[in-house]
């Protein structure tokens, strides 16, 4: 197993607790996990300890009227996650991997190490997203609850996923962290390029007066600067726009395809699908297959597809285009944002909202639609999205 992140570490604790021997490769494994971690709660697998969960609550969204969604959304404890995929019975190597392959890698020093199986869990920075690849970019503070003007708002609104006012094309994402606290992000959801940090920075501040904001952070990172503060930028897709065809290793987590990347969601997913993984190694089967079911491959072609209409959006177009997602019945919602193998409820959600939209958004959905990601232009047009699995 190669990398020591939420991805990577939870195969290496659901393998050895099914009785694998487990070799975890990471340069720094012992290194403490800083991001905030948000994911809907029916997403997070039953094994999961409930003292992971920091905080629970209805969505909320603003779009730019209040909608209180009849779905549970949960912060975790990032250390009590940590802690919980505990690596009792892993064997721990602390080297930087500088290839991997199926069944085996070669470490930076020149020492190679052989494997059944191999699953690179290093995070959609290490790869190699396209130059232009589209971003996600967020600004946050944490503040104590009714400690700033942020909370002029109903006492019930714990998970505020998005509020789109006042309508400039990015949104504060304002949920409970437990303890008393808050974190509220001014967020750029998808951008080829993403609104930089210093103009998050700036309506950050009109939105909470009076807060002090961090120094941007690396490309490709989502980390906490300061006690208080985060800084969030990352690709949203990865170099390959079919991230069941790679060279090498198959990939896991976020840089594995399980991000939606029309939505930056990726923890729960990989959670979830860490005893996939287990069950096929344990079985001798092909771990891209089991990932990757023909349902599964067409889920994620339409869901680029629904990136690339987000890229194109002005900012008024947006607020009417997630006012109108959120109008669907909340079943066809979760199978957009949470169903990667439900093909018709996926299709179902995307026409949902197609079919609601002015003719001028229509036109120019199916026109990017047709196109393509600039980042994958060359190999997700339509005849390459037909023929291309």
């Amino acid at each position: 197993m190669i990398g020591a992140g939420p991805a990577g570490q939870a195969i290496a604790h659901r393998g050895s607790a099914a009785g694998l021997d487990v070799t975890l490769i990471d340069p720094h494994p012992d290194r403490p996990w800083q991001a905030t971690y948000g994911a809907w709660a029916d997403e997070l697998p039953g094994w999961l300890p409930g003292d992971c969960i920091a905080a629970t609550g209805p969505a909320v969204v603003y779009t730019p009227g209040r909608k209180v969604l009849d779905r549970e959304y949960a912060i975790l404890d990032t250390a009590a996650l940590q802690s919980a995929l505990d690596l009792a019975g892993v064997r721990i190597v602390r080297a930087r991997v500088a290839h991997a392959y199926t069944t085996y890698v070669t470490v930076a020093d020149g020492s190679i190490l052989y494997a059944r199986a191999v699953v690179d869990a290093r995070g959609i920075a290490a790869a190699d997203p396209a130059e232009n690849a589209p971003e996600q970019t967020a600004v946050g503070i944490v503040v104590a609850h009714g400690g700033t003007g942020v909370e002029h708002r109903p006492a019930d609104d714990r998970m505020v996923v998005m509020d789109w006012r006042p309508g400039t094309g990015t949104f504060a994402y304002s949920v409970d962290l437990g303890g008393g606290r808050r974190l509220v992000e001014e967020t750029c959801l998808a951008g080829a390029p993403a609104v930089d940090i210093d103009e998050l920075s700036r309506r950050l501040r009109d939105r909470v007066p009076g807060v002090s904001i961090p120094a941007p952070g690396r490309r490709g990172a989502r980390s906490r600067v300061s006690t208080g503060a985060e800084i969030v930028r990352f690709p949203l897709v990865g170099a390959t726009p079919r991230p069941w065809h790679t060279a090498g290793a198959p990939r896991f987590g976020a840089a594995g395809g399980l991000m939606h990347p029309a939505t930056g969601y990726s923890l729960a997913q990989s959670l979830a699908m860490a005893d996939t993984v287990v069950d096929a190694v344990r079985r001798g089967a092909d771990v891209t297959r089991a990932l990757w079911p023909w349902r599964a491959r067409c889920v994620y072609r339409l869901r680029v597809m629904g990136l690339a209409a987000l890229l194109v959006l002005e900012p008024d177009d947006l607020v009417l285009f997630f006012d109108r997602f959120f109008a669907l019945p909340e079943s066809t919602q979760r199978g957009y944002l949470s169903g990667r193998d439900d093909l018709v409820g996926t299709c179902k959600a995307m026409w949902g909202v197609f079919a609601s939209l002015p003719l001028r958004l229509k036109s120019t959905i199916a026109r990017t639609s047709l196109a393509g990601l600039p980042a994958h232009r060359r190999t997700t047009g339509l005849l390459a999205r037909l023929s291309g699995w």
